[in-house]
């Protein structure tokens, strides 16, 4: 994860300056193939469209990322920012982007359930069981 996001801000060339990255890992968590990549595709989507649409016009702030496991073996992983947020009547069903309905299938592919916060800036958690 911390690889695939740190490829992220070098393809979009982040001044180091301006947006800042937090990783938050409990501890080193392995997945499988079947979770691993759907998992890595959905923070790849997510982190991008921080990296596009939360900081414009050169603001800075803060992306932070995560991987965190409760006492039911399930895992949430969570992109947030404190960038712009999302539109006040943004709703993640009905939007016609493809990176938000392949979040919306990978996240059902892992039999999983995305929670969005938009109050400062926007926190993503997709929450998926073990299996």
């Amino acid at each position: 994860m911390q690889d695939l996001v740190a490829s992220l801000f070098s393809s979009y060339e982040i001044n180091a300056g301006a947006i800042s990255l937090r990783f938050y890992l409990e501890h080193q968590v392995l997945l499988g193939l079947d979770l691993a990549i759907p998992c890595g595709l959905i923070v790849h989507e997510l982190v991008s469209n921080s990296l596009k649409y939360g900081f414009p016009n050169g603001r800075s702030g803060e992306i932070s990322v995560g991987i965190t496991e409760d006492l039911d073996q399930k895992f949430t992983i969570f992109v947030s920012d404190n960038g712009v947020g999302l539109p006040p009547n943004f709703n993640f069903q009905n939007t016609a982007s493809l990176g938000w309905q392949l979040v919306e299938a990978l996240t059902q592919q892992i039999s999983g359930h995305i929670k969005i916060n938009s109050h400062t800036g926007v926190e993503f958690q997709i929450t998926f069981p073990l299996v």
